[in-house]
């Protein structure tokens, strides 16, 4: 309800843009606002402008992502470049997540901070292999943090079995199994 309980009010807003060549997203505009109060001041939480390029069977999005500084401006916080192909029974997506760093005056790294990388293998019986890892920026290089290994094989009855395994690296710099899960997936 609003505050003076005259009824519901918006509170947050969505806006998203995009044009398209063919089927394909290549330019995407988001901006996510609240209002608080329901009293009409909308402030500007986020704003994301994806650009992406494709070609050959390869893609490449660059996404900028904006937000509001100490003064209530919007600056580039974070930028993030997407890769995707696919050789063979391979598929392979990167993302390289790019910030704001504080030691160099503010001014966005030239290295990624962190990067996600996910290969899913096709499996002749069709089954799916899918190897993710998270790594983190330590000192000049990239240190792995999580990997997750997700394996998907038919049921026999139209479904699938899917089994995952989640590890992670502790205080100690060892890998150890947070998680692990198995499901079954309707047709």
């Amino acid at each position: 309800p609003s505050i003076n309980e005259s009824g519901f009010v918006p509170t947050e807003r969505i806006e998203q843009r995009e044009r398209r060549v063919g089927d394909q997203v290549v330019e995407r505009e988001t901006t996510w606002s609240i209002n608080p109060t329901g009293r009409g001041r909308w402030s500007v939480l986020e704003q994301r402008v994806l650009t992406r390029a494709i070609a050959g069977g390869s893609a490449e999005a660059v996404e900028l992502v904006h937000r509001p500084d100490s003064s209530g401006n919007l600056v580039q916080s974070e930028r993030i470049v997407s890769r995707e192909w696919a050789v063979g029974g391979q598929a392979f997506h990167t993302d390289e997540i790019y910030r704001r760093d504080i030691n160099n005056g503010g001014s966005m790294t030239r290295q990624p901070v962190n990067q996600v990388a996910i290969v899913q293998t096709t499996l002749s019986e069709g089954g799916l292999d899918t190897a993710r890892t998270v790594s983190e920026r330590v000192g000049d290089r990239l240190q792995v943090i999580e990997s997750t290994v997700e394996r998907s094989r038919p049921d026999g009855r139209g479904g699938l079995v899917v089994e995952q395994e989640v590890q992670r690296s502790v205080v100690d710099g060892h890998f150890h199994i947070v998680a692990t899960g198995r499901r079954r997936e309707s047709p």
